[in-house]
């Protein structure tokens, strides 16, 4: 038995929803949902030396020797915080991490 033209139009387009109903079935998929925690707050690494007023330091990266004028300020980020140092060097005074720094 042969099928007219308009015929098998129509069963194709029948045939293509179809398929196309269930791809999209099989593609849809439920977006997932991150559990945060109000109450949680991350840990950040805490660098702190003890060095005081007046004291004679070693500067490490230079090899100059240098007085601690005052403590400067605390370096924080995200992940880090970091105690810098007003140190007086030749005639000028700058800042310095605590790791650049070592006790004469």
């Amino acid at each position: 038995m042969s099928y007219s033209k308009k015929d098998l139009l129509e069963v194709k387009e029948k045939i293509g929803q179809s398929r196309l109903k269930s791809l999209r079935k099989k593609t849809k998929s439920e977006s997932k949902k991150a559990i945060k925690n109000e109450n949680f707050s991350k840990k950040s690494i805490i660098h702190k030396y003890n060095f005081i007023v007046n004291e004679l330091v070693y500067i490490k990266h230079s090899g100059k020797i240098g007085l601690i004028i005052d403590s400067y300020d605390t370096y924080s980020s995200r992940k880090v915080q970091k105690d810098c140092y007003l140190v007086f060097v030749e005639n000028i005074a700058s800042t310095f991490e605590g790791c650049r720094l070592k006790k004469l």
